[in-house]
């Protein structure tokens, strides 16, 4: 869930792994197909509506995106298959939302 650019769904794909790749962009859905290979889904963590489908979800530096409202991790254990597991990483703090959003942020400091 939230593949971004695909690098890790491209992992797990040499690694010999079905991958059911998912982000909330559509340009980057455009870009992961091209680079993984295959069809990437374009849905938000908020649209997740599968049940008992996956072994795994992976969701790596996507969930930040996910405004704290609108975060609920009963919809990715809804979508795992019975022992599935979940990896999920986050950030430090409480700032919710983007930053910079409209600005060349090479030029800008933090």
């Amino acid at each position: 869930m939230g593949c971004g650019s695909g690098r890790d769904s491209k992992a797990f794909i040499q690694q010999g792994y079905q991958v059911t790749a998912v982000d909330g962009s559509n340009e980057l859905c455009k870009i992961a197909s091209k680079y993984i290979g295959q069809e990437v889904i374009c849905k938000r963590f908020q649209d997740l509506r599968e049940s008992s489908t996956y072994d795994a979800v992976w969701a790596c530096a996507s969930l930040l995106h996910v405004p704290l409202v609108d975060l609920s991790l009963s919809k990715v254990a809804t979508a795992l298959k019975t022992g599935g597991y979940f990896y999920g990483s986050f950030k430090y703090g409480e700032f919710g939302g983007e930053r910079n959003v409209g600005y060349n942020t090479r030029n800008l400091s933090e």
